[in-house]
């Protein structure tokens, strides 16, 4: 069968976005950077790292790699400049793979640091990459569990809220994103565009469910049919008389007849289809009763 057009676009789409989201999932973040401090080379640890990543980006990432991993050999196991390579490692790897064993060291190693939660939303952007939703909000919601005060908090909340949004988790990911608003550097730009346009889609969420509880409401307290029913077709009306029912419901028939309702039906004058047959004495007699 050929395929349609649109099918080659489809993929290019798919693998652009798998391919993005390894790309942030590789790529230090704002969170990162101030927590490693890279930037400021106050040290020979952070001149080398500094050097790793520029010969990475200049395309000569094998020897790039080679100097983090020197680097990681040299360093004091279990120590805060671990921590950091090994983050650095993760993020300049050539692969997957290899950036996620390096994420997952440094989460159970380091666990409730402000790294492992750096390392727990780039394993979440992974499994995104990979379709696994499931898993990726399992490690959102251990970066507010374990590591509640992580720098990288506020860019975690608006890929929690995100994905919950996606689900039709309203009622959940609002407050989130609203708790997460809170959080973000006045200067972070990008990050505060992101939550803005999440919560604008929360603001339309919220006004359409409190018109449609509006509708329901309004249709709980409109008139009862059933209740009409009985009132029009009750046995005995407010002073128990089998008539009062006719007194208050139709004042002006009964004016009009001059007679009450039930004295009326019986001895009605007119003769009625199937008694047509019997003699107008007969019903006379019957209304001068």
């Amino acid at each position: 069968m050929p395929r349609s057009p649109a099918a080659p676009r489809r993929v290019r789409w798919r693998s652009a976005v798998v391919v993005g989201l390894l790309v942030l999932a590789l790529t230090p973040s704002r969170g990162a950077t101030q927590v490693v401090g890279i930037a400021a080379l106050g040290s020979p640890l952070d001149s080398a790292l500094a050097r790793a990543r520029r010969l990475v980006n200049e395309g000569a990432g094998a020897v790039g790699r080679s100097v983090v991993d020197s680097v990681l050999a040299a360093v004091t196991p279990g120590s805060p400049d671990e921590a950091r390579v090994l983050l650095w490692r993760a993020m300049l790897a050539e692969s997957w793979d290899a950036a996620e064993q390096d994420y997952l060291r440094l989460m159970l190693e380091f666990d409730g640091s402000a790294l492992a939660g750096e390392a727990m939303l780039r394993l979440a952007q992974g499994e995104l990459a990979r379709g696994d939703r499931p898993a990726a909000l399992r490690y959102l919601e251990r970066i507010v569990r374990e590591t509640p005060t992580a720098p990288v908090r506020a860019e975690a909340t608006v890929w929690h809220g995100r994905l919950l949004l996606e689900q039709g988790e309203a009622a959940t990911a609002c407050p989130l994103l609203r708790e997460g608003r809170a959080r973000v550097p006045r200067d972070a730009d990008d990050l505060l565009t992101r939550y803005e346009v999440l919560l604008i889609s929360c603001a339309n969420l919220e006004a359409t469910a409190t018109t449609t509880a509006g509708i329901g409401n309004g249709d709980r307290d409109g008139p009862d049919p059933d209740g009409q029913h009985r009132a029009d077709h009750g046995h005995t009306g407010p002073s128990g008389d089998p008539a009062s029912r006719h007194d208050t419901r139709h004042p002006v028939s009964r004016a009009r007849r001059g007679v009450d309702g039930p004295t009326r039906r019986l001895c009605d004058t007119r003769p009625s289809r199937r008694r047509r047959a019997a003699p107008r004495d007969e019903h006379r007699r019957c209304a001068c009763r």
